[in-house]
């Protein structure tokens, strides 16, 4: 969602080390949300194509992955943006929009052995075990797209059903849109909130070079420092390791 060259991917060895840390797990999680969100797109493109049947297991796995890997970020995402101050207020907007839905869905989840029983015992209609999406086609050449239903799970209900449409939502053009998540009685437009994330990110990127540019101008003045030189002094890069091993 950010450039290489993004203030929060190059925060300043001066800022405070536990703003630093929270500060980066954001961007990561707003990465594999991105990454996620990018693959179960490319998925449900193929689950809606001329030689898919829709029903393909491999596809249903991968959808789960990356749909199970975007509730997963959003709620930490959520849970590391709630009280983080400078946030210029569009952050606690967009929590209110995701609101405890992503972390409802994420507990349900972590406590699925538990749940079975009630689960088992639900009567009338239920999502399938591991969720269900709906989603918009791309445009075909004649204007016409089609809203697809695509369930994670096996149906062991009676009667079961899926991500409910958002039709406020514009129609896709190039490739599938406004896809919904649904499970455990809850459901994400995670087009819709993907998109919010990214705006919420940048803005928070811009927000935050700012604040820092002002903090560390008045850390160097209080202590005698280059204000350039702590500006510099970034938090940057990665190592890879590599043994060559050989056997007795």
């Amino acid at each position: 969602m950010l450039p290489d060259d993004a203030f929060l991917r190059r925060m300043p060895r001066s800022l405070d080390l536990a703003e630093r840390l929270r500060l980066e797990a954001i961007v990561t999680a707003c990465d594999i949300i991105e990454y996620s969100f990018k693959k179960l797109t490319a998925v449900l493109e193929t689950v809606s194509g001329p030689a898919s049947d829709g029903s393909h297991r491999a596809l249903k796995i991968e959808a789960a992955i990356y749909s199970w890997s975007l509730i997963d970020q959003l709620h930490n995402f959520r849970q590391l943006t709630k009280k983080l101050a400078h946030d210029g207020g569009r952050l606690n907007q967009l929590n209110d929009k995701i609101g405890s839905t992503a972390t409802e869905m994420r507990n349900k989840m972590d406590h699925l052995k538990e749940g079975l029983g009630n689960l088992a015992r639900k009567k009338g209609a239920s999502h399938p075990l591991h969720g269900a999406l709906s989603f918009a086609t791309k445009l075909a050449e004649n204007g016409w797209f089609e809203y697809l239903f695509f369930s994670l799970g096996d149906y062991h209900h009676g009667e079961q059903y899926s991500a409910i449409v958002d039709t406020h939502m514009p129609p896709p053009s190039e490739a599938v849109g406004n896809i919904n998540f649904a499970a455990f009685g809850y459901q994400a437009n995670l087009s819709e909130i993907v998109s919010e994330v990214r705006g919420a990110i940048e803005e928070l990127n811009e927000h935050l070079s700012q604040y820092v540019v002002n903090a560390v101008a008045e850390l160097a003045k209080r202590e005698g420092l280059d204000a350039d030189q702590l500006h510099k002094d970034i938090v940057s890069g990665a190592v890879v390791a590599r043994m060559s091993l050989r056997p007795r």
